[in-house]
């Protein structure tokens, strides 16, 4: 995925976000078997902070990430707002400013609150719900929690996320509503159906 990511020198771009950005030049590496795992958390390792300056200056001239202060992180010109990290942060003091064509992280409960899905939807914002967008981690690690030892269906399932994301999407712009609408009902139906 190209694209300006913004992230928090003080946080880091998290586990999931460290991902988004550096996916494409770390698949090479996991194709030969090697795990990739990082965590930058900048406020604990002032030691190699000049280190990590370099590297935050190599993602900005790649264009993969974009090093803003945390009061500037909701109106970067960026393509993609992804909160990974932490919820509730879109709220009533950022909504306004995103400048984000599209919010899609997996943090639980990015939005304060439901009408802030609908905000996002009335400024032409599209939001994947962070329950759709985040339910490959529960693939990924459910398995053997329910009894299901085959990693050969994960990546079946993770593919039918991608055409449930694509259908809900489609059904909130057929109906002119938010996707986040669809999604809360959509999960309620569900969870009444299961009894």
């Amino acid at each position: 995925m190209r694209g300006r990511f913004p992230f928090d020198r003080n946080k880091g771009l998290q586990p999931v976000g460290d991902q988004i950005v550096r996916d494409g030049n770390d698949r090479a590496l996991a194709d030969r078997g090697m795990a990739v795992h990082r965590r930058f958390d900048f406020a604990e390792f002032d030691a190699i902070a000049a280190a990590l300056d370099l590297i935050v200056t190599a993602a900005e001239k790649l264009e993969l990430a974009v090093a803003v202060g945390i009061d500037e992180i909701y109106s970067a010109d960026v393509e993609v707002f992804a909160p990974c990290a932490l919820g509730g942060v879109i709220n009533d003091d950022t909504v306004g400013r995103l400048r984000a064509k599209v919010v899609a992280g997996a943090a639980n409960n990015q939005l304060a609150t439901p009408l802030h899905g609908i905000r996002l939807h009335e400024m032409g914002v599209v939001y994947a719900p962070d329950f759709l967008v985040n339910a490959g981690g529960m693939l990924s690690v459910g398995g053997p929690i329910f009894g299901e030892n085959d990693p050969g269906l994960i990546p079946g399932r993770l593919a039918g996320l991608y055409d449930a994301t694509k259908d809900l999407l489609a059904r909130a712009a057929e109906r002119g509503v938010a996707p986040s609408e669809v999604a809360l009902h959509l999960a309620k139906e569900r969870i009444a159906a299961a009894g």
